[in-house]
């Protein structure tokens, strides 16, 4: 290993363990250092492995899910709607209907009146879960709208879930 890069992983091993050890105490240079030596991932492992000798990175296994992100985010909108229409005991809904707003997607039961769905609720630590499922779709909603053509992705998911069966 070149001696710079010796020096980097003494430095950032440092600043990580200064982190853990004095949060509060972390200068803003320090935090601005540090975002840049973690950029290099061999670097943030090799520090990692210097502070813990059994640190190993998690695999994932490979999804065999093949539906595309579009099919994901509704069926995922689909499921907490489903989940909260249930849990609020809404009756006589006929079907979803959808809003957008800075936020994200607003999602409305639409019965005789429409009521908002709250997903926020329902997607605690009580409802680990439910918690996921709207993480991911949030997750996989931001990497779609960074694209070019939004619009197409946007209104493929808003028909999804308003077309959805309940």
């Amino acid at each position: 290993m070149k001696k710079n890069c010796r020096d980097k992983l003494t430095e950032l091993t440092e600043l990580i363990q200064k982190a853990l050890q004095e949060p509060d105490s972390i200068m803003a240079s320090e935090k601005k250092r540090m975002k840049k030596l973690v950029s290099d991932p061999t670097l943030l492992v090799d520090a990692f492995h210097k502070l813990d000798p059994d640190f190993s990175v998690p695999s994932f296994p490979d999804s065999t899910d093949t539906r595309s992100h579009a099919e994901i985010i509704a069926d995922n909108y689909v499921a907490l709607a489903k989940f909260a229409i249930e849990k609020l005991q809404i009756k006589n809904v006929r079907q979803l209907k959808v809003n957008e707003s800075d936020c994200g997607f607003v999602i409305y039961a639409l019965t005789p009146k429409p009521i908002e769905i709250d997903f926020q609720q329902f997607a605690t630590s009580d409802y680990p879960n439910n918690k996921e499922l709207l993480l991911e779709a949030e997750a996989l909603q931001a990497d779609l709208f960074m694209e070019d053509s939004t619009e197409k992705y946007r209104f493929e998911i808003i028909k999804r879930i308003e077309n959805a069966d309940l």
